[in-house]
């Protein structure tokens, strides 16, 4: 008798599972309590673009707001050494605080600092077999831009300039510059091209690290 009655209650426990599971899911309806936008009181500002060249602003994180103009591709000099940053920072990651594993210097990059110091080039002058750290020859790339500094990360991590171009490209590609072109990984060719627009990007990809940051 208990058996028969432990049987029926496992029966039914079953069919109420059952139509639970299989009853159909009814509507929801859903209501915002805040407003879709924001709008501030007040007249919109006049950005102040400059009379002549082209320029982009926006916010980080958010992404661009507006430009003065549809630009062509022009020579982005020093600007390229963002990306070259960015990408020994994502080939060769860095804590903050960090000084990085250290980077002797050869003859070849004494070679190019000679080279480019005669073309009068933006340089920082370094010895062969001295050692810095991957954080010292980024500052020593960045601040003071130092040309030379750019070529010497670039065989450090890529093996080669021509290697290291061609991820300064791919990374381009993956960031949606679509109308940018590195030739060099200093900026000092005239080959290097982009535009406002697209070094606003750029920047803020790199500023995203905190250690570019």
């Amino acid at each position: 008798m208990r058996r028969r009655i432990f049987l029926g209650a496992v029966l039914i426990c079953a069919a109420l599972l059952a139509w639970n599971y299989l009853r159909p899911v009814p509507v929801v309806s859903a209501s915002s309590i805040l407003p879709v936008q924001s709008v501030i009181p007040g007249t919109a500002p006049t950005l102040p673009w400059p009379s002549a060249g082209i320029a982009a602003i926006g916010v980080s994180g958010l992404g661009p707001i507006a430009t003065s103009g549809d630009a062509q591709p022009a020579p982005a000099a020093s600007i390229a050494k963002v990306m070259t940053a960015l990408v020994v920072l994502t080939d060769k990651k860095l804590a903050v605080g960090d000084a990085g594993p250290s980077i002797t210097i050869t003859d070849a990059d004494v070679q190019a600092y000679e080279s480019d110091y005669a073309q009068k080039q933006s340089v920082v002058k370094v010895v062969a077999g001295e050692q810095l750290t991957e954080m010292q020859m980024l500052e020593a790339m960045l601040i003071p831009s130092g040309n030379n500094i750019a070529e010497t990360l670039a065989r450090w991590d890529a093996g080669s300039v021509p290697a290291f171009v061609d991820k300064m490209n791919k990374r381009a590609v993956a960031l949606g510059l679509a109308r940018t072109k590195f030739a060099d990984p200093a900026g000092a060719s005239a080959d290097t091209l982009s535009t406002p627009n697209d070094l606003m990007r750029l920047g803020m990809a790199a500023m995203q690290l905190p250690v570019f940051a």
